[in-house]
């Protein structure tokens, strides 16, 4: 209470969130646990005037209710929260932009982690099919060379060939 702009009830909610029940909320913090310490220092930054908060592997020394709980509080949360994580599911629940910071630049995503990585993978697969179109216009180059050839066996190369272009046709 000593920092908080909330009322006591207030207070007393988000602690009850961050799993303090009935006369924890009375413990000394010398005697809490390295986990407990950690949810509190969160129920502190949640009661204060603060409007964005910095978190730096929030999700550490939790264990997955505490998780769960604090998942809870941060989307209830009026501020900004910027936080670096690598647990992927706690960054899935809480985060709706995503800063990505790759080669020495960085860019921003408006979505979930996981549509990020749905995006990802769409790029990657226009790369492929892009790689692939190149592999299929060369063997079509080719088979067209061959058939030039007065000895190819032209049924062959002619199926093949029309083999090629629905592959081909399919990528567009």
């Amino acid at each position: 209470m000593q920092d908080s702009i909330q009322t006591q009830a207030v207070v007393r909610t988000i602690l009850a969130r961050l799993i303090f029940k009935a006369d924890d909320v009375f413990k000394k913090v010398q005697f809490l646990s390295g986990g407990e310490r950690i949810k509190v220092s969160f129920a502190k930054l949640f009661v204060s005037d603060a409007n964005i908060l910095l978190l730096d592997e929030p999700t550490n020394y939790l264990d997955m209710q505490s998780i769960e709980a604090l998942e809870s509080v941060l989307k209830d949360y009026e501020g900004t929260v910027v936080f670096v994580s690598h647990d992927s599911t706690f960054v899935n629940a809480i985060a709706d932009r995503i800063i990505i910071f790759e080669n020495g630049s960085m860019k921003a995503f408006e979505g979930t982690l996981e549509e990020y990585k749905q995006s990802q993978q769409k790029v990657q697969a226009k790369a492929m099919d892009g790689t692939e179109k190149i592999i299929l216009e060369m063997k079509i180059s080719e088979i067209v060379a061959k058939l030039s050839n007065p000895n190819a066996d032209k049924e062959a190369l002619e199926a093949e060939y029309q083999s090629l272009i629905l592959k081909l046709r399919s990528l567009k």
